[in-house]
């Protein structure tokens, strides 16, 4: 009667006999093997997967943050430019502070040029201008270089001077404007650079 080893599945040899070749213990080793490098490699392909989505699910969120804020600065920023209180010379100077605070590059260089020219045009007037962005979005942003590109509609309410005549009077404008950013992109400074009127009827 012949033996079978349970654990290798194989007929030990006959004493003094040869010794025999693995046979289907060598296959079952090979399946083995076979088996645990299938999984090794499902479980690299699995955690390279998770990794790459979530280096770009990153580098979304990460465009996403700099869009948003450059957007909110954007519309602060022309909200200031557009409007100012000019009743009393303290006003018309914070008012002035705010325009260049919002500005940057040539613009920035133009009003504080034209600033004291503008206060005195202001103080003759006396007005008081409020401005409501009413539609805002950007239309190019390059996060890397810290630019981009924006179109706003902006509503501007002029009311005369006290004791003047007239009323209130409101006035719808548009504006294509080019921000930039100062500093990091977490905590980097959006402001307009260059602001251009755009005509009624006028494309974007």
């Amino acid at each position: 009667m012949t033996v079978i080893d349970i654990t290798t599945g194989e007929a030990p040899a006959e004493p003094g006999g040869p010794a025999r070749p693995g046979g289907r213990g060598s296959a079952r080793r090979a399946r083995w093997v076979l088996a645990l490098v299938t999984l090794a490699c499902a479980v690299y392909a699995a955690v390279a997967g998770t990794l790459y989505w979530n280096a770009a699910h990153d580098r979304t969120l990460a465009a996403d943050r700099a869009r948003d804020r450059a957007l909110a600065a954007g519309r602060a920023d022309l909200t200031a430019l557009s409007g100012i209180d000019a009743r009393s010379t303290a006003a018309i100077g914070k008012g002035l502070d705010g325009w260049l605070a919002a500005t940057s590059g040539p613009l920035h260089s133009a009003l504080a040029a034209a600033r004291d020219s503008d206060a005195a045009q202001l103080a003759k007037a006396g007005t008081l201008t409020t401005a409501t962005v009413t539609d805002a979005a950007l239309t190019q942003i390059d996060a890397d270089a810290g630019t981009a590109q924006m179109i706003a509609s902006v509503s501007v309410v002029v009311t005369p001077k006290a004791g003047g005549s007239g009323a209130p009077g409101t006035e719808r404008q548009r504006f294509r404007a080019s921000l930039s950013r100062s500093g990091g992109a977490d905590s980097g400074r959006w402001t307009i650079e260059s602001l251009t009127a755009i005509p009624a009827g006028g494309g974007d």
